[in-house]
């Protein structure tokens, strides 16, 4: 190898390592509360989104495009969490939330729905929101919190305990390990006692 690329490459290296710790850095595990406690954001603020939670069941939701790798792995994940029983209907519920942007339009949507329709049934709740990611990134709660803090990009995961609170928000796909930890996190939210 000739100098000057040894050279290129370790530049180029080191770049992608800062750009990654950089991206990683800004909430290392995404948990917001880890247990029974009250939270600025709730789940009743996701009414923002046009998302009415049940109450006394973990909340999952998830910001998507319905072209992305990354969201569509994330939704097959889902769907055998639910299919292996690890998850069960009668205490977890998920939305996903596609919206308006250059990739994603209504009828893209629509088509990601018929297509899915068997693996959506009714464990999985799904919408297109006419939105861009600049408007949605603007939605604040009663108290003036932003909903959606830290979102640069899908899939972006926001988890509510049994009780209502904010127990995750942030990207979840970074590795495969951070990715089945955040799943097994939810599977453990099965099991609190907090109350609504």
């Amino acid at each position: 190898m000739r100098p000057e690329r040894n050279i290129h490459t370790v530049v180029l290296l080191s770049m992608l390592a800062i750009f990654w710790t950089g991206c990683a850095s800004t909430d290392k595990s995404g948990i917001v509360a880890a247990g029974c406690q009250s939270t600025p954001i709730q789940n009743t603020d996701l009414k923002l989104l046009g998302i009415t939670p049940t109450v006394g069941k973990i909340t999952v939701v998830r910001m998507i495009g319905t072209w992305c790798p990354y969201c569509q792995e994330d939704f097959k994940q889902i769907a055998e969490h639910f299919k292996t029983k690890k998850w069960s209907p009668d205490s977890v519920e998920v939305f996903l939330v596609a919206y308006r942007s250059s990739k994603e339009t209504g009828d893209t949507y629509l088509e990601f729905e018929k297509l899915h329709s068997q693996e959506l049934g009714e464990t999985i709740n799904a919408k297109f929101l006419d939105q861009t990611y600049d408007q949605l990134l603007k939605l604040q709660t009663k108290s003036g919190e932003p909903l959606l803090t830290g979102w640069s990009g899908v899939p972006f995961g926001l988890v509510f305990g049994k009780d209502g609170r904010l127990a995750f928000r942030g990207h979840f796909t970074m590795s495969s390990g951070f990715q089945d930890n955040h799943y097994a996190f939810i599977t453990k939210l099965q099991k609190e006692s907090c109350r609504p």
